[in-house]
Order: C-alpha cells, then sequence, then structure tokens
C-alpha cells in the first residue's frame, strides 16, 4: 500500500505576496500615467490654433509616450519576448543563462576567491585567535559544551542517512590514510607514562616479576615502551 504523502504547505508567504502587490500597484500607476500622456498628446494634436503652450505640452506628452515604450520594451526584452513576437535579440537572459552564469562564476572566482587573497583575508581576520578568546571565558565554554552535547544526538542520527554516511567514512578515512598515527601514538605513549611510577620502572633493571603462582607480570613500562618502539619504527621507515 502506497504510502500517502503529507498535504504541501500553501500558505502564501507574506513578504512575497506584499512584494507582488506593490508589482501590481507599480504596473498600474505606469499603465495609466502612459494612458494619460497618450491621451494629452492626442488631445492637442486635435486643436487647431496652436501656441506656444500648446507645442509644450504637446511635446512633453510626445516624449513621455516614447520614452516609456521604449523602457517596456528594452526590460521586457531582456527576460522575454515582447508581445510573444520573434524579435531578434529578445529574450537574453533565458537564451544566454548558461553563459552569464559562467562568466559571473569565472569573474568571482578570479577576483574574490583566489588563495592569495583568502589568505590574506583570513589572517586580517584571525579566526583562530578570535575562537580561542571566546573559548578562553569559562562561560563561553560553558555553553559551547552544552550546545556541542545537545548537538550530539542529531549528529549521530543523521549518520543513518546512507549518503551522509558514506560522505562521512570517505571523508574520515581519507584524513587516517594520510595522517601518521604512528608518531602520534608515540607520543601519546610518552605522555601517557611520563611519572614517578613509570620513571621508577624504568630506573628498575627488572621489568618483569614473578607472581606467587609462578606467572610472569609484566609491568607496564614495559607494554609502553614495546609500543613506542614500534611506532618509532614506522616513523623512521615512513
Amino acid at each position: 500500500m502506497d504510502a500517502v504523502s503529507p498535504p504541501m504547505d500553501t500558505t502564501p508567504d507574506p513578504l512575497e505576496a506584499n512584494q507582488r502587490a506593490a508589482l501590481r500597484r507599480n504596473r498600474g500607476l505606469a499603465t495609466a500615467l502612459l494612458l494619460c500622456a497618450a491621451v494629452t498628446f492626442l488631445a492637442t494634436t486635435l486643436v487647431h490654433e496652436t501656441g506656444f503652450w500648446v507645442l509644450l505640452v504637446r511635446a512633453s506628452a510626445e516624449a513621455a509616450v516614447v520614452g516609456a515604450l521604449a523602457d517596456w520594451f528594452a526590460v521586457t526584452a531582456v527576460f522575454r519576448r515582447p508581445l510573444g513576437l520573434p524579435i531578434p535579440h529578445t529574450a537574453i537572459v533565458p537564451r544566454n543563462k548558461d553563459r552569464i552564469g559562467a562568466a559571473l562564476g569565472a569573474f568571482v572566482a578570479n577576483n574574490f576567491l583566489t588563495p592569495a587573497l583568502i589568505t590574506a583575508k583570513l589572517r586580517e581576520i584571525d579566526p583562530a585567535g578570535r575562537l580561542s578568546s571566546w573559548l578562553a571565558q569559562p562561560s563561553n565554554a560553558e555553553a559551547a559544551a552544552q550546545r556541542a552535547m545537545l548537538a550530539l544526538p542529531t549528529l549521530i542520527g543523521a549518520l543513518e542517512d546512507p549518503e551522509i554516511r558514506e560522505f562521512a567514512i570517505r571523508a574520515v578515512g581519507e584524513q587516517l590514510r594520510s595522517a601518521d598515527l604512528a608518531a602520534v601514538l608515540g607520543k601519546t605513549l610518552a605522555a601517557m607514562t611520563a611519572g614517578e611510577p613509570f620513571d621508577a620502572s624504568a630506573r628498575n633493571p627488572s621489568t618483569s616479576t614473578t607472581t606467587k603462582s609462578g606467572s610472569i607480570r609484566t609491568t607496564p613500562i614495559t607494554i609502553s615502551s614495546a609500543v613506542m618502539a614500534v611506532s618509532m619504527k614506522a616513523t623512521t621507515g615512513a
């Protein structure tokens, strides 16, 4: 049985509705002014005895009509064919949108997204310094930790999406393959085994003791030393 799709939200956006209303109002006003200019021009043309003022009004009305028609044709020709007629060099944007988009993308990439400009801007902004200064305040660090804990369930739930899981595995896998895990593991174990108990064990030549049952118990320094040796060998070999 097919799942019933939820009903689509057809509630109009108030902002879009206001913009459409303003567009209709402006178009009506422009059309009314055009008709007024056209009627004025026709009325002054029918006057038999023309004087200076009649000629001035006629010329103004004629200029208004010509300018309005020219502006309408120019704006309309950019986006569609005026009156649906196949006039050459019209509907510029629909016919050349791919080329215009590619040109704009190349312009932005070559003038605003170059590595030199991005590096200079990042050094000027210093996001790492600002973030560290912000996190240095206990209240900010606590708020960030709480938000991170609240976001963890959402992030974990997002991994159930196959596409997100595949992306995460691919990204983490590439980072792990390029990371020097041997050196990191060696430094981590060196920091973990630094201290008085391990120093005392290092000064003791015996690294293993025999229990009452006769079994041999290896001290922690022996295990950490072996792992460090393996990691150092892998690092020098790489």
